[in-house]
């Protein structure tokens, strides 16, 4: 299993940032170099090279990734992805990079503002054949995918709770027009073993914390789960779900809780009192997570 020393993440997109010279914008993307591995999970929502600007501020070097892997096709998580893989190409030597999500993400997907009914377009962002131009090589599969034997992207993830769901906002567009989209199926999680316990990173969590964070036991054979990292869909949740997520986080004794984007200002709040400074920490651009 992967020692902890040789894990480490650093947040180059997310809401907010701690740093003055970096820059926020609503999506995430997060740099994790895994041993020998090093991953992009999501390229944010591709405001104006942020990207590209906070990389070089914190220095990490885009040109080295060896994949991108896309959480799932909503902008805020995929915009960036041409601006990174420009400087791959131009940067790096004319590499190619594969870019590993669920065959979904490619999709027309939609998201509406309620009270209003009328949806707007939120999915990938790009042509495929256009960043294929730009050295990207698309491997898109539901299954799991694992990269080494310490590291694997999460297959099509179970939803065996009754308190945690997608939501009614959701939409994909089909022969039939536009259908309210409940599922959510091309969310993708990465799970890291170490040996401390699992590290898993969320991208938005829209199949649940909780879900996922069962899927990574069950998908690894692992049942210690030292760190969750990541966006978590907890923004506006039933007051059910909010304790209940709570209440298992606290079963499963997780050790580090680092929340980002889509978890909510008051929920965030509230995870750090119910986990104290000791275990939660806010994952915001410039966070580094290093155990050297």
């Amino acid at each position: 299993m992967l020692e902890l020393k040789d894990l480490r993440m650093v947040t180059l997109c997310e809401n907010t940032t701690t740093n003055p010279f970096t820059l926020a914008e609503w999506g995430l993307s997060i740099h994790i170099e895994a041993g020998k591995e090093r991953i992009l999970y999501d390229t944010g929502a591709g405001s104006k090279g942020i990207i590209l600007h906070n990389a070089d501020v914190l220095g990490v070097d885009l040109t080295a990734i060896n994949e991108i892997v896309l959480s799932h096709g909503h902008q805020d998580h995929t915009g960036g992805l041409k601006d990174v893989l420009m400087r791959t190409k131009y940067l790096g030597k004319n590499r190619k990079v594969d870019i590993l999500c669920h065959p979904q993400a490619l999709s027309e997907v939609y998201v509406r503002s309620p009270p209003s009914t009328e949806y707007w377009y939120f999915g990938f962002s790009h042509v495929p054949s256009e960043l294929e131009r730009f050295g990207a090589v698309f491997k898109t599969k539901r299954d799991a995918v694992w990269l080494n034997d310490d590291v694997v992207i999460s297959g099509e993830i179970p939803m065996t709770n009754d308190f945690e769901t997608v939501g009614e906002v959701f939409g994909i567009k089909t022969s039939e027009g536009i259908i309210k989209d409940t599922e959510m199926m091309d969310e993708k999680s990465l799970y890291i073993k170490t040996e401390k316990g699992l590290v898993v990173v969320l991208g938005c969590a829209h199949r649940g914390t909780i879900n996922t964070i069962h899927d990574a036991q069950q998908t690894t054979g692992i049942e210690d789960v030292y760190m969750v990292i990541g966006g978590t869909h907890l923004a506006n949740v039933p007051e059910y779900r909010m304790t209940s997520t709570i209440d298992e986080l606290k079963r499963l004794k997780i050790k580090r809780l680092g929340v980002s984007h889509c978890t909510g200002q008051k929920e965030s709040a509230r995870l750090a009192v119910e986990f104290g400074s000791d275990i939660f920490f806010f994952n915001n651009v410039s966070t580094v997570v290093s155990h050297v």
